[in-house]
């Protein structure tokens, strides 16, 4: 600790002394660029100058304590926690179906099922309900061996085993963007005989009003998260799947079934329960760290992973990024200046045609209406195109095509209100009276040289 003198500086806010320098240690100093550097136990503080070291500034001639993260500081900490990146090793299974695993050559071994949990999905069918079963789809020839070879893999990782229930389901291959086969069983029978749970879904744009003030990001993405939940033993046989070379069922948790969204958030809340909306954020299996310094970022990544490995829930590096400045989350782009809209998002948008169905059109305003927020007066530019939405009234006309234009421009232009989320979150005052309450209006008016609202102002 040094003591300070207060002096007359004119401008400047601090002089730093010799005496302050001293306790820095070895000092990298470089005049032709106005910079310093030093170390500070496990990371590096450079001070650069604001400008030429002969003008006249109006403020502080140095940004004082510029942190440069080290990146062997993140690599340690991860190393720490890397059996939360492992492929899962779940509890062994006795298997009697192993002959089957030869139609995948090159196989890894088993790695078997996640454990046992209080959120093991159930099945909670309606009363009366008999087994459902659905009618088996058609598959070429190309499909069939894709299907062989997908449902082989999954038997040797042990998430699904031959079946003999009465329920079944359809199942269909989609194809994937990268050109892969993406596996999927279609459910919808048995949804419709399923009691639903109630669940809340957090609000994208609540989520993002936590942010304010956030400088590091991290993302974390689960490997396969449905497939770390297992499925209670006594719902088992209703995830059975027919293909046209066998009956199995799942031991995990399955996509598509219309309670599994609800689990798992309810799993997620569980074991970041403490973190949440204060160093954390959970959409489902999308896991947001943030936070304003790097150092404190660190300790949160740390807690984060801790939680996870503590639970047995495994992630996917390659889909994480970790201490990023600038990162894409749930549609936006995050940084330390606010949020943005997806420049991918708003390519698609500026390329859509012209809708000739309801359809076409619903899906439009959908993404559209994803960065409403970003709009002044959305529902007023979009209200001839919502009107079409209703039962045998499309019928696509000059004032469609004109606020389907307007809006398309509105969005890949980011007028509007794109300034509202630059800075998350402003500053609200309240007015008390010293009797009784009083009427009160509040109105934003602009920050001096800025697009954006400023602090209120009180009548």
């Amino acid at each position: 600790m040094r003591s300070c003198y207060g002096i007359g500086l004119g401008e400047f806010n601090l002089i730093l002394g010799v005496d302050f320098l001293q306790t820095l240690g070895p000092i990298l100093w470089d005049f032709k660029a106005m910079r310093m550097a030093f170390t500070r136990g496990d990371w590096r503080v450079q001070w650069d100058v604001l400008g030429s070291c002969h003008d006249t500034l109006p403020g502080p001639a140095v940004r004082m304590a510029t942190v440069v993260p080290e990146q062997p500081l993140l690599d340690n900490l991860l190393q720490q926690f890397d059996a939360v990146f492992r492929e899962p090793q779940g509890l062994p299974l006795a298997r009697p179906y192993d002959h089957h695993i030869y139609l995948l050559p090159g196989a890894r071994e088993p790695q078997g099922l996640p454990s046992a949990r209080p959120y093991d999905h159930h099945i909670h069918l309606l009363s009366g309900t008999a087994p459902v079963a659905s009618r088996p789809y058609r598959y070429p020839q190309l499909q069939k061996d894709e299907l062989k070879r997908q449902c082989a893999a999954m038997l040797q990782q042990g998430i699904i085993r031959p079946s003999t229930s009465l329920f079944f389901a359809s199942l269909l291959l989609v194809h994937k963007a990268d050109g892969s086969w993406r596996f999927c069983i279609d459910y919808r029978a048995l949804n419709a005989k399923t009691t639903k749970d109630k669940f809340p879904i957090p609000m994208v744009d609540e989520l993002l009003d936590e942010l304010h003030g956030a400088r590091f990001f991290t993302k974390l993405d689960l490997r396969s998260g449905y497939h770390q939940v297992r499925m209670h033993p006594d719902d088992v046989a209703k995830t059975a799947f027919r293909t046209h070379h066998g009956h199995y069922e799942f031991l995990v948790m399955p996509l598509g079934l219309s309670n599994a969204p609800a689990t798992f958030r309810a799993l997620m809340n569980d074991v970041l329960r403490p973190y949440v909306r204060r160093i954390v954020l959970v959409f489902f299996d999308d896991i947001f760290i943030y936070c304003a310094t790097y150092v404190e970022h660190l300790q949160h990544i740390s807690i984060v992973l801790h939680a996870l490995r503590s639970h047995r829930l495994h992630l996917k590096r390659s889909k994480c990024s970790f201490g990023a400045t600038l990162v894409t989350y749930l549609g936006h782009v995050i940084s330390a200046d606010g949020v943005a809209m997806d420049a991918d998002k708003v390519a698609a948008v500026a390329s859509w045609l012209a809708p000739r169905s309801a359809r076409g059109l619903r899906g439009f305003l959908g993404l559209a209406g994803y960065y409403r927020k970003f709009i002044r007066d959305f529902g007023v530019i979009a209200a001839p195109l919502t009107r079409l939405l209703q039962h045998d009234a499309f019928s696509w006309d000059d004032e469609a095509e004109a606020a389907f234009q307007v809006l398309k421009g509105a969005l890949t232009t980011g007028q509007g209100l794109a300034g509202y989320y630059q800075k998350f979150i402003w500053d609200f005052g309240v007015i008390a009276a010293r009797r009784r309450p009083s009427l009160v209006s509040c109105g934003m008016t602009p920050s001096p040289g800025t697009t954006r609202p400023g602090r209120p102002s009180m009548h």
